[in-house]
């Protein structure tokens, strides 16, 4: 495997954020690791058919086969989404509802990933 890309939808159905899934090499039945950016612009004449355009770091991801996750928000840079030292700026509600999508996202990607199902205490 090398590393591929996937989106994953805001709210709105949109693509929201650019999800960098890495090649976890011999340890891919126990680890997920991503890196992800929260998109920030798109081309397209219409919804459904948009396609992104500028996307900036949002977040580092590993989630491990006992659901333990580690989650590193922002860059080296500064980002309007997440800076540095893990600060994250939420415009209302609708960024927490998408924070929260890509959570579960990110921990059901992690599970189909290592092709194994979490702890039955563990399911989202």
């Amino acid at each position: 495997m090398t590393d591929r890309v996937e989106y994953v939808n805001d709210i709105h159905g949109q693509p929201g954020f650019r999800v960098t899934i890495k090649d976890p090499g011999e340890y891919r039945d126990v680890v997920f690791t991503a890196t992800i950016d929260v998109v920030t612009a798109w081309t397209g004449a219409s919804p459904g058919a948009l396609d992104v355009a500028e996307h900036e770091p949002y977040l580092t991801c590993t989630i491990k086969w006992d659901s333990c996750a580690h989650l590193n928000f922002g860059s080296s840079g500064d980002s309007p989404a997440a800076g540095r030292d893990g600060y994250l700026h939420f415009c209302g509600v609708e960024d927490f509802k998408n924070h929260a999508l890509l959570l579960e996202a990110l921990y059901r990607m992690a599970f189909t990933e290592m092709g194994r199902e979490p702890e039955d205490r563990e399911r989202w």
